[in-house]
């Protein structure tokens, strides 16, 4: 037996042995979509992160890269300073002078060994050469530029051009040691005192080995370096490259190569291009400043992406590492934050559920082993009319008032099943009528049982119940009564209407169906009053009755929903005479109006055939002027076109139907009336609107049925004649095709 003295805490806790942690289906999910979100994460922030510094390394290396091709290009225009330099010295050296002088073998044989001495000691220089006044070579340091003449434009008076200047030569190739060399020869004028000509003096430089000289300057010596002239032309590569776009030999263009690349180098001084597998570096050089021509170059480097990638493999490994000790501690996490979440909610859920016992308007009541009452919250103690200290340690048995038998009965079914349910009547005890559950559960040692008694006071019910018994023998009387919904469809029904309305018993049958020959255009005129008014009270007959029967005396009650609709309506029938059948019953009450286009048609289609080609359409718009200048207008026409609509409704005659048409318009279908007789009633409903003060701006439009004419082109001859109506200088009553008289 449980101890009373137990904590609520303690007993909830054995109360509720299945409320343990369990792993649902949708924490599972939950979890794995959170997992799953985070490996994404960690490859998508993973490669990102690689992505971005593979990139800035990439952009370090070309910021480095291009200020090595500055460094290299400043150092390539100081060397060719320092060469003319050079070429002004050996132009006014003394052994030149005393050759040009007095020319003698002895002379010239020392220039030349002092010319050798040079060549020798300077690698850029690969020869000097001497020519007369006329262009003709006298003799040079060496025969590999052989007998070429000098350019006319530098000869003579052509030339413009003279003194201490100094003339740089665009880039050439000349063949030396059995390959192409590109050099450039600088020219000095040797001149006379009177400024004629001597001869002229001629120094030969070897581009490649300058740019070798200063080369140092190119931290990487594997870094490849290319040299291109102004026109695009490589005259010095990288050696060995594995890129298609540059040219491979010398001489080639890079122009015909890779025109985006030479596009982007000849309008600007420096820059880079990124391609998806290269990033290319230049820069602009000027070797010397002439009065005709600029002396340019371009000093082109570039940088492979798998050079960048090899070399970011080491920080590649620890983002890798990262990432992977990140994701799992975050994965770990979660599992844990999970974990911890069932935890606490399996621990609150427990203590609420079992608290939910006593602090619930829904009576409970713990039973020991031994059928004695352990703890009754205030509920039950109320349903058994007891204190809820009188019901501790009392016997199951006695708490509800069972005999004997009945009790043994009880606790067998629980030693079977675990499970009872049944109705006690305590009204003879002083109490009240109680449903009763119990349940058999086990503690959490499986050694030990308790019952958890569930008891509801039914009391009201039971007089519901008995209520409902003695309304239903109340409707068990010879009145015909029958519910139906909102389309007419039959839900319930007395045997008095299933007589009255000669249907079979079980059929399934629609009000609308049993109406006469107008058929769902009558059932439709009376929806809409229910709509309108909530009730519709008149004589039908049914069609299935015969011609000869009398008609019916219905009375019809909208039951309307929370929202206003019409959910249900109640329907009594009367037996009446076919004298009291209304004359006019096929037509609508004059209150009514159709609400949109279907229902006018379904009306209009729905009168008699000599009725509707003599009938007479009248169109009214209410739309003064001055509104709808601002859709704060919309407001005001609809009220006004209320107060013009419940105005009509007083002055419409009843076999008169008028509907919605537009905004600020309305119409009116007048059924077996002569055009002039619509002309009348519109003046008349002028005149009345005026004395009430809504008759400005209001236009009226009458057409007249022409045979075979549908609604909608009697319609539109309304409208035709509404135009006319609102034209300047017409009346406010116009009308359109209507029948000769």
């Amino acid at each position: 037996m449980l101890k009373r003295n137990l904590a609520p805490a303690s007993n909830q806790s054995m109360l509720l042995p299945s409320q343990g942690p369990r792993w649902s289906r949708q924490r599972l999910l939950g979890i794995s979509a959170q997992l799953a979100m985070l490996l994404l994460l960690a490859v998508l922030f993973t490669n990102v992160m690689i992505t971005l510094g593979e990139q800035r390394l990439r952009q370090d290396w070309a910021t480095q890269r291009y200020s090595e091709l500055q460094t290299v290009g400043t150092l390539l225009a100081d060397k060719v300073n320092f060469q003319q330099f050079r070429t002004r010295i050996f132009a006014r050296g003394e052994l030149l002078r005393q050759y040009l002088e007095t020319p003698s073998d002895t002379r010239k044989a020392l220039i030349l060994d002092h010319w050798h001495t040079l060549v020798h000691n300077m690698p850029d220089l690969l020869g000097v050469a001497l020519y007369n006044p006329s262009g003709r070579l006298e003799f040079a340091s060496s025969d590999i530029f052989g007998d070429a003449r000098l350019p006319a434009s530098l000869l003579g008076g052509n030339r413009t051009m003279g003194g201490k200047d100094i003339y740089n030569s665009p880039v050439e190739l000349v063949a030396n040691q059995g390959q192409l060399e590109p050099f450039m020869y600088q020219l000095a004028w040797l001149e006379n005192p009177d400024q004629s000509v001597r001869g002229y003096l001629v120094t030969y430089n070897s581009l490649s080995r300058t740019l070798t000289s200063v080369r140092p300057a190119f931290a990487g010596k594997h870094s490849p370096l290319m040299l291109f002239d102004n026109q695009g032309l490589m005259y010095i590569g990288p050696g060995t490259h594995n890129d298609d776009k540059l040219p491979a030999i010398q001489g080639e263009s890079l122009a015909e190569t890779y025109p985006e690349l030479w596009q982007q180098m000849s309008g600007k001084y420096y820059g880079q291009l990124h391609e998806q597998e290269t990033t290319y570096v230049y820069i602009k050089v000027e070797l010397a400043t002439q009065y005709e021509t600029k002396r340019e170059l371009y000093l082109v480097s570039y940088i492979k992406d798998g050079e960048v990638a090899a070399k970011f493999t080491h920080w590649r490994h620890i983002l890798l590492t990262f990432a992977v000790v990140i994701t799992l501690v975050s994965a770990g996490v979660i599992v844990l934050f999970h974990l911890y979440k069932l935890e606490q909610r399996s621990r609150l859920l427990n203590i609420e559920l079992s608290r939910g016992l006593f602090n619930t308007d829904a009576g409970w009541m713990i039973v020991g082993d031994s059928g004695r009452i352990i703890k009754a919250n205030r509920a039950a103690a109320q349903a058994l009319k007891q204190e809820t200290d009188a019901l501790e340690d009392r016997s199951l048995q006695w708490a509800l008032q069972l005999d004997d038998t009945t009790y043994r009965e009880v606790t067998a079914l629980l030693n079977a099943t675990a499970y009872w349910q049944g109705e006690v009547d305590l009204s003879g005890h002083g109490g009240s009528t109680v449903r009763t559950r119990i349940r058999k559960l086990m503690l959490l040692d499986q050694r030990k049982e308790y019952l958890l008694v569930n008891i509801d006071n039914i009391t009201e019910l039971t007089q519901t119940r008995h209520e409902a018994f003695l309304y239903r023998m109340m409707t068990e009387v010879d009145t015909a009564l029958a519910l139906t919904d909102a389309q007419g469809k039959i839900l319930k029904m007395s045997p008095e209407c299933l007589s009255l309305l000669q249907l079979e018993s079980g059929q399934q049958c629609n009000l609308a169906d049993c109406l006469d020959d107008q058929g769902q255009g009558q059932w439709q005129r009376i929806s809409e009053q229910l709509n309108a008014q909530g009730f519709w009270r008149g004589q039908i007959s049914c069609n299935h009755r015969g011609s000869g029967d009398a008609g019916l005396q219905a009375s019809l009650k909208a039951i309307v929903n929370h929202e206003g609709e019409v959910e249900y309506v109640a329907c009594s029938f009367n037996e009446c005479s076919q004298k009291g059948l209304a004359t006019d019953s096929t037509l609508p009450h004059r209150s009514t109006v159709l609400v949109n286009h279907s229902n006018l048609i379904r009306y209009y289609e729905s009168l008699a055939v000599e009725a509707r080609d003599n009938a007479s359409v009248m169109l009214l718009d209410v739309t003064p002027s001055r509104m709808l200048s601002h859709m704060s207008d919309i407001g005001q026409l609809e009220q006004r076109a209320n107060q013009i609509e419940i105005q009509l409704l007083r002055e419409l005659p009843r076999n008169y139907q008028m509907s919605h048409w537009q905004l600020g318009k309305l119409i009116v279908v007048m059924p077996n009336t002569h055009p002039n007789k619509a002309h009348e009633f519109a003046e008349h409903v002028l005149h009345k609107l005026a004395d009430l003060g809504l008759a400005e701006g209001l236009s009226i439009g009458i057409a007249a049925n022409q045979p075979e004419q549908s609604l909608q082109n009697l319609l539109d001859n309304a409208e035709v004649a509404l135009r006319r109506a609102k034209q300047p200088g017409e009346q406010n009553i116009c009308q359109a095709f209507t029948r000769s008289l």
